[in-house]
């Protein structure tokens, strides 16, 4: 009795303690002429099952690993029933801690999908070096798709959290192809548009039109902790400026889906999302209901939570992964956050046909694939 205590008094502290650890750096070379350093952190789990699995969680645009402490922090909070055997955050070049040092050092770099995913990969076979589970938030799913589709020796399984099906810059093709350094022209805009969107007014904007409840993110200060990693003086202009510049992945995301190798893919999407709302979540899976090479797949909706159900929804969502992971059913149920939310839990789809029904207004999700191209 006195043993149990104990293991979870001190698997209580490592909770306490998860914020204020020190995050660790990667050496990155994707050129003879380019070094950069990925921050990221390794969580170990209070529990390892004998087919546990590590687990990589991948963060959307504009944010940074630590969009991910509430979830690794419910995921730990479960104990035993943690079905991972550590957790690793990562930070992006030009996201989070991963800035280089001047913007000298982005010369010759391109900030696109296609960069992000190969520093994904990179980080697999330098760090984790066994196969693991992918998840991520938005443009994080999305290279989650690309690198388990590229490279399916580092992927044992795939989480999608709200995926987004395209990812392009918004002014590619209008001359410049987004490597660094900018043109004036170029620089310029992306230096105007860098002061707007990082301004706190706009950033609060954002924040409350993809959460389904503000107070979900305004209790994390989680504005502050963007505006906090838009570090102007080490290149941020210069990188927004070849994102917005950067060309698609020459890969469409559904095609990805449809090559990808896993074990099993789930997807956990925030039903009130303006953005990737459940038309887009059904056609992901109606294209990975004809993947063979996907042993297991499965949908749940979470009805209360906006774009980024890691976030918004972080024991919602550890519930669903720890389910999933162990092999069991998921049941409709409402799951209360630590920061005072509800959502609930519904489950979207299963093993048989139902992803291979009609998607509602299949005409509008097709159009905004073609456009992200």
């Amino acid at each position: 009795m006195w043993k149990a205590v104990v293991y979870r008094g001190f698997l209580l502290l490592l909770l306490l303690l998860l914020p204020l650890a020190s995050p660790l750096q990667l050496s990155y070379s994707p050129t003879p002429h380019n070094t950069y350093s990925l921050s990221y952190s390794r969580i170990p789990s209070p529990s390892t099952p004998p087919t546990a699995r590590p687990l990589l969680l991948l963060n959307g645009f504009g944010v940074g690993s630590f969009h991910q402490e509430r979830l690794s922090s419910s995921l730990l909070s479960l104990f035993d029933r943690c079905p991972f055997s550590e957790i690793f955050l990562l930070d992006y070049v030009g996201q989070g801690g991963s800035w280089p040092a001047s913007e000298g050092d982005y010369a010759g770099t391109t900030l696109s999908a296609e960069f992000w995913a190969a520093q994904v990969a990179h980080f697999l076979e330098a760090v984790v070096r066994r196969p693991c589970v992918l998840a991520g938030n938005s443009i994080g799913g999305h290279l989650a798709a690309i690198v388990a589709a590229e490279r399916p020796g580092l992927v044992s399984d795939v989480v999608l959290f709200n995926a987004t099906p395209v990812w392009r810059g918004a002014f590619r093709g209008l001359g410049w192809g987004a490597a660094l350094p900018a043109p004036p022209i170029p620089r310029f805009l992306g230096k105007v548009l860098y002061d707007l969107i990082r301004s706190p007014s706009v950033i609060a904007r954002f924040l409350d039109e993809c959460y389904c409840d503000p107070a979900a993110h305004l209790s994390d200060s989680l504005g502050e902790k963007i505006r906090a990693v838009t570090v102007e003086n080490r290149g941020g202009p210069a990188a927004f400026s070849s994102i917005l510049f950067s060309p698609p992945h020459p890969t469409p995301f559904n095609a990805h889906l449809s090559r990808l190798s896993a074990a099993s893919v789930l997807g956990i999407y925030g039903a009130e999302d303006p953005w990737v709302d459940e038309r887009f979540a059904r056609r992901a899976f109606a294209v990975l209901a004809l993947n063979p090479k996907v042993g297991r797949r499965s949908l749940v909706m979470l009805d209360g939570a906006g774009h980024c159900p890691n976030h918004e929804a972080p024991g919602a969502v550890a519930e669903v992964l720890a389910r999933n992971f162990a092999g069991g059913a998921q049941e409709e149920r409402a799951v209360e956050e630590g920061w005072g939310g509800r959502v609930r839990v519904r489950v979207g789809g299963g093993e048989g046909d139902s992803y291979k029904q009609p998607v509602k207004d299949e005409w509008f999700v097709q159009l905004v694939e073609r456009v992200g191209r």
